[in-house]
Parts: structure tokens; C-alpha cells; sequence
């Protein structure tokens, strides 16, 4: 048998790893599996930051005065779209940098000192953010944790939370003079099983 593996890119924002195990066979038609995992990048640009309770959706509007956590404003989702950003939203800059990213709200930049239920602002840039497999924002310093909206009645936040709470997602902002915001998660996690073909020099994968 022969073992290979491939990455490439796909519109410079999806990675895609596979694992391929070629049998012995006659190099001009050799028929296999091969298991591709999509993993979620974003990229450097502009952002929402939103989470859906149930019918009802939240914009992250920065930091609450005096607070380790994030305020929300209410917005409207339809589909995997925000049409309208809502006047208090505050959008985020995201810059990524060696597969990290960090997230700034125009006034800090997001990050999480402590492990705690807690969402942390600092004036000095923070890379220490990524997307796992399903699109959900991770911190890095304490991987356990994600940013999360906590829809409890009266503790209503986004902050960093192990468990529990609904989860926060990227919508990224359309180009030029759009006003929409598009949920930037990606179906990951997922196993494909296309046909390989391959011909003498050529890898022809058909259609994913």
C-alpha cells in the first residue's frame, strides 16, 4: 500500500486535509476511499459576532461598562444571513495570523485571562483565537472554552464558557457597499467518500 496525504486550499478559506491509502493496483484506474475533513478558517476582514437563542437571535455590542463579559443588542437571522447590522452591534476586525486570529471591536481587542465564565479586553492586540471543525470560536489560551452567549434571564452576556450556554459564530460582511453579514461556519467534521481515479500522472476527483 501506498500512504499519502494532501492539503489545499479551496477559495483561499477552506483547508482541506486528506488521508489517501492507495492499494497496488494498475496505474491506470485505481478506485478508493478517501476521508476529507473540513476545517474552518476565517478570514482577516469584517465581522459580526452573533448567537441565536430559540426564535430569538444577539449581536455582540462590546464591552459593558466595568464588566468582564460582552453586551448584546437583539438581531434578526434569516437563514444564514443578517441583512441589517443593528445600530448598537459593534463589528469586529478580524486579522489572523499563523492560523490564529484576533478579534477588535474598535475600541479592544477580545481575549480571556483567566479560566473563568468571563470575556476579557485588552488595548494590545490578542492572537489567540481560532474556529474548530464546526465554526465555533475557541480561545486558545484556555481551549476548553468558547465564546458563547449566556441567555439565562438577567445574566444575558457573551463571554467564555466550557459548556452549556449557545454558541457565538462569525458573520462576515458582503463586499464593497453590501450591508449583509453571512454566517461564516463551515459544514466540518463531515467524511466524504468521493471516487479516486488515477491516470499515469493525472488525479481526476470528479465531484466532491
Amino acid at each position: 500500500k501506498i500512504s499519502n496525504k494532501l492539503t489545499f486550499e479551496i477559495n483561499s478559506s477552506q483547508a482541506v486535509i486528506a488521508s489517501m491509502i492507495v492499494p497496488h493496483s494498475t496505474l491506470l484506474s485505481i478506485r478508493t476511499e478517501i476521508s476529507l475533513l473540513f476545517l474552518a478558517k476565517p478570514d482577516s476582514g469584517t465581522y459580526l459576532i452573533a448567537a441565536t437563542n430559540g426564535a430569538n437571535s444577539y449581536a455582540y455590542t462590546g464591552q459593558v461598562t466595568g464588566k468582564d463579559y460582552g453586551g448584546y443588542t437583539s438581531v434578526t437571522i434569516s437563514g444564514d444571513e443578517i441583512a441589517t447590522k443593528p445600530d448598537a452591534a459593534l463589528e469586529v476586525t478580524v486579522k489572523v495570523t499563523d492560523g490564529k486570529f484576533s478579534m477588535y471591536d474598535g475600541n479592544k481587542y477580545l481575549c480571556l485571562n483567566s479560566s473563568d465564565n468571563k470575556l476579557h479586553f485588552n488595548a494590545s492586540e490578542q492572537v489567540v483565537w481560532v474556529l474548530d471543525a464546526n465554526g465555533k470560536i475557541n480561545i486558545t489560551t484556555y481551549n476548553s472554552r468558547y465564546l458563547k452567549f449566556n441567555a439565562t434571564s438577567g445574566q444575558e452576556r457573551f463571554a467564555c464558557y466550557s459548556s452549556a450556554q449557545k454558541d457565538a459564530y462569525l458573520y462576515k460582511k458582503g463586499d464593497g457597499s453590501s450591508t449583509s453579514y453571512t454566517d461564516y461556519s463551515l459544514d466540518c467534521g463531515t467524511t466524504k467518500t468521493p471516487s479516486l481515479k488515477v491516470d499515469k500522472t493525472a488525479f481526476d476527483f470528479g465531484t466532491l
